[in-house]
């Protein structure tokens, strides 16, 4: 078993710098693979000239469409597995981490313990918020429709939860999106779950694809990063994507009509309360 990582870039090669001065200075040794889908030939050039400012680091550049979250990363999986790694490190740009190694070591043992272990992940912090965006509850339909129509009240019972599951190791449902160890063969060979999903929702398909194979999935919170960015909740970004994402994922795993229908009326409805809630907290 071997191990890279896999850089996701659109349009943030500042980040990616400071990731990889850090990763030189610490003399990290995998293939790291550097896919950009930000379809910007300005931004492809300087990629390349900060690639060039770290020859210590083994670096490869995969250019592709902008095709949303998923399809860039397995872009750059696709590209480790055929250098023959058999695991990779799925990473944002703005996280940071002060020991790259311990980290990668830490979770790719739970994968050298476990044949049917999926996906690992740490904890993940936001510097000035203290939200801990990992692990991730089981999606269940009924249990979702009841937060999308009690939002926001749901809202802080949800955050209860998260922060209490990250306060210790073990099996979970899903990790967040932003730093995690995934085994390459199982993610390609489960990519169709993933068609027409752009954006956001991507950690809940694979807790579902886990939980239809009997897999395994890992938190492990003695280790830690940081993702230097507000909770996602504050984007406009958020509000364009999560909500068809999330219709589009119930329906990949759910097959009664009327409980979908009614799920994609709560999800519209919780986002209906967001923005009268975002308008008012703005005057």
């Amino acid at each position: 078993m071997k191990t890279g990582l896999v850089i996701l870039n659109h349009k943030n090669s500042n980040w990616i710098e400071k990731q990889l001065q850090a990763m030189q200075e610490q003399k990290l040794s995998q293939l790291i693979c550097i896919v950009d889908n930000s379809e910007d030939a300005s931004e492809l050039l300087r990629l390349k000239e900060i690639i060039s400012k770290f020859p210590e680091l083994q670096i490869q550049l995969e250019k592709t469409s902008n095709n949303g979250y998923f399809q860039g990363n397995l872009t750059g999986i696709k590209a480790l597995y055929n250098s023959l790694v058999t695991h990779a490190f799925i990473l944002n740009p703005d996280v940071s981490c002060d020991n790259w190694d311990e980290l990668i070591t830490t979770l790719f043992s739970y994968f050298q313990k476990d044949t049917n272990c999926f996906i690992t992940g740490p904890k993940i912090t936001i510097p000035g918020f203290s939200i801990v965006s990992s692990p991730i509850i089981p999606f269940l339909l009924w249990r979702e429709i009841l937060y999308n129509l009690f939002f926001p009240f749901s809202n802080p019972v949800l955050k209860y939860f998260h922060t209490h599951l990250s306060k210790k190791s073990g099996k979970v449902f899903a990790v967040e999106g932003s730093a995690f160890i995934v085994d390459c063969k199982k993610t390609i060979d489960n990519q169709s779950y993933f068609d027409n999903i752009f954006l956001y929702g991507e950690e809940t398909v694979f807790g579902k694809i886990a939980q239809k194979n009997n897999w395994n999935i890992y938190f492990d919170n003695s280790v830690e990063v940081r993702h230097h960015h507000p909770p996602g909740e504050t984007s406009p970004v958020y509000d364009k994507y999560l909500p068809l994402s999330y219709i589009k994922i119930a329906k990949k795993f759910y097959s009664n009509k009327f409980v979908i229908a009614l799920f994609a009326f709560s999800v519209r409805h919780r986002f209906r309360i967001r923005k009268t809630l975002t308008r008012i907290m703005k005057k």
